[in-house]
């Protein structure tokens, strides 16, 4: 599944593994400064968009085996670039989106807006995370906050930080929320009071999101260098490696590989094998 904004509308297009476009709906009318940068999340049967665009957005669900649109509600906040995020919140599944100084919540069946609660930035550019009872909302601009919010419907927030984790998007580890701000520092807080655990200077603006595997953090900056951390021992770098070509996209493990997209090419990094 993949969406795209061409000729001043959203497209969300199924692509086969062969690469034949399956289906391809045109979902609403998209205009932003910054082009298109939401990732569209599934829930069930559905795939839900968000197209916060100037001077109305929407939020949308369609059938992700036929692309007919089940349901699209106005956002009417102009243009953000967060990705909506499905989360259990009083023991239901709710679709989340942060944008706009607010963080809203619907109901992913049917599109309905359940509660609303204070957001993190005027603009968003990432992707909320969450533990039981808690939801994190992080932006940078032209606030700058990492914020924790009940996960009960009230909106209540919990705790809030002044640092700007505005394009990359944090990371919940056990009791610990670890964010790669966008100047390339790592920190770490605690996940119930916002307490901060650690801090490490990496190098190098940062776009991706950073990457959990096997309980290491995968970290690249927009220089395409990697680092490897371990958040248990306080931030500690264990490996750097760089590829040498800008990154701006977020590694992706899958199975045994871990793949790299640069300004040019797509990268398996792999255990070397005897063949």
């Amino acid at each position: 599944l993949t969406a795209f904004a061409i000729d001043g509308a959203l497209h969300v297009s199924a692509v086969s593994p062969a690469g034949d476009i399956l289906w391809q709906t045109e979902v609403g009318p998209y205009d932003a400064q910054h082009g298109f940068g939401s990732s569209p999340c599934v829930w069930g049967l559905l795939v839900i968009v968000l197209g916060d665009s100037s001077p109305e957005g929407f939020l949308a669900g369609l059938d992700r085996t036929t692309g007919e649109i089940v349901w699209r509600v106005a956002r009417r906040n102009g243009s953000s670039y967060s990705s909506p995020h499905i989360a259990e919140v009083g023991g239901a599944e709710q679709v989340l989106v942060s944008a706009k100084q607010k963080v809203v919540a619907y109901d992913p069946a049917s599109g309905a807006e359940l509660w609303t609660g204070t957001g993190p930035a005027g603009t968003t550019a990432n992707t909320m995370v969450d533990t039981p009872g808690l939801l994190f909302a992080t932006g940078g601009f032209p606030q700058q906050n990492i914020m924790a919010l009940r996960a009960d419907g009230s909106g209540e927030v919990v705790w809030k930080r002044p640092y700007k984790a505005y394009v990359p998007s944090p990371l919940v580890i056990d009791d610990m929320l670890v964010a790669v701000l966008d100047n390339g520092v790592a920190r770490c807080f605690s996940t119930a009071d916002g307490a901060e655990l650690w801090t490490r200077r990496l190098s190098g603006d940062m776009s991706a999101s950073p990457l959990l595997v096997g309980g290491l953090v995968y970290a690249v900056n927009e220089q395409g260098r990697t680092f490897v951390l371990d958040p248990r021992a306080k931030g500690k770098i264990l490996f750097e490696n760089d590829l040498g070509e800008p990154v701006l996209a977020s590694p992706v493990a899958v199975g045994e590989c871990l793949y790299l997209r640069t300004e040019q090419n797509l990268y398996c990094i792999a255990a070397a094998t005897a063949e």
